[in-house]
């Protein structure tokens, strides 16, 4: 009878064990659980003092400098570029300087600066024909001068060295107005067939590729027609590279990419790679890119070779470079090459 009795009070020992628990956890002070509180920062007190003193000879020696970077550079350059934007500087200048419907640049170059083109421009110019390592090994492959190889690369003195020119000056300009940016640009200059014509398809091109290898939106081209006039005529290089910047775009600027990936895969291209051409070439498979074409017309005011000749004497230009859709406009006057 007492384990049977047992059996029945059992199963009742929870219900009265666990009231008692919550009783006591109520009744209980909530300190007895907590864990003690730091005691409360003072934010408006003196600082402690520091355990390092000789920080001070650092914080002494860099305080000029901070004091000049912070009151005499970043909040006058500041100031100075709030007010710019409030008052509109950028288009008051930039009406001042521009011309006509097309909001055109005029940029002139003194003879000073004229003058020094000769040397400054020598060598790059060439080196949108002739590459210094191609140079140094087909004269010492064959055994001629330099000089040699050079000139069977160049144009003779005349409308094609001058169209030649035109169109280098504005490769020069178009690639550093983009700057900081990187643009990459084909010579296409190498690729002529004759040294004597022309090089075939768009005149100048730039890729502007922010974020290679990876393409996106930002990623730009620019393509520009050039026009010379070198002589006493009856052209008009303007309105010519005007109407001629059409064919690019819309359908002369595709072929001559095709044209430039073909070559690609048969010589270097300098700068630019096969995958760059492709971006471009593939556009579908692609983020949408943005295109910039510019028209130029240079025109010169006196001829500047020797008849017969191969020396390059002064030139006398002055030249209106209109830029389609509000761009910027290049004129060159008083060159030398």
């Amino acid at each position: 009878m007492a384990e049977i009795a047992t059996r029945l009070s059992w199963p009742r020992l929870p219900w009265l064990v666990l009231p008692a628990l919550l009783v006591s956890l109520f009744v209980a002070e909530p300190s007895a659980f907590a864990a003690p509180k730091r005691k409360r920062q003072d934010y408006y007190g003196a600082p402690p003092p520091s355990s390092r003193p000789l920080l001070w000879i650092p914080r002494v020696l860099l305080f000029p400098p901070w004091l000049v970077s912070e009151y005499v550079l970043r909040k006058p350059m500041g100031a100075l570029v709030r007010t710019a934007e409030r008052e509109e500087w950028v288009p008051r200048l930039e009406e001042l300087f521009t011309f006509g419907d097309r909001r055109q640049y005029l940029l002139r170059v003194s003879d000073a600066h004229a003058k020094s083109w000769a040397s400054n421009l020598g060598v790059a110019v060439r080196r949108c024909y002739l590459s210094d390592d191609i140079i140094n090994e087909r004269a010492a492959a064959l055994g001629v001068a330099k000089a040699e190889v050079i000139a069977a690369r160049l144009p003779d003195p005349g409308a094609t060295m001058a169209g030649d020119f035109g169109e280098i000056l504005v490769y020069f300009y178009q690639g550093a107005s983009e700057l900081p940016a990187v643009a990459l640009g084909p010579k296409k200059w190498r690729l002529k067939q004759d040294r004597t014509k022309p090089a075939p398809h768009s005149d100048v091109l730039h890729f502007v590729l922010p974020s290679w290898p990876r393409s996106s939106n930002k990623d730009l081209l620019l393509c520009s027609e050039v026009k010379t006039k070198s002589t006493d005529g009856g052209s008009t290089p303007i309105q010519s590279a005007i109407a001629d910047s059409e064919k690019d775009r819309t359908s002369r600027l595709a072929r001559t990419l095709v044209w430039l990936r073909e070559r690609a895969l048969l010589e270097p291209l300098g700068d630019v790679q096969i995958q760059h051409l492709e971006r471009f070439i593939n556009a579908t498979d692609h983020p949408p890119a943005m295109k910039r074409f510019r028209a130029l017309g240079r025109r010169n005011s006196a001829r500047y070779c020797r008849p017969g000749g191969r020396r390059v004497r002064s030139v006398s230009e002055r030249s209106k470079l209109p830029w389609p859709r509000q761009r910027q406009l290049l004129s060159l006057s008083r060159a030398r090459w």
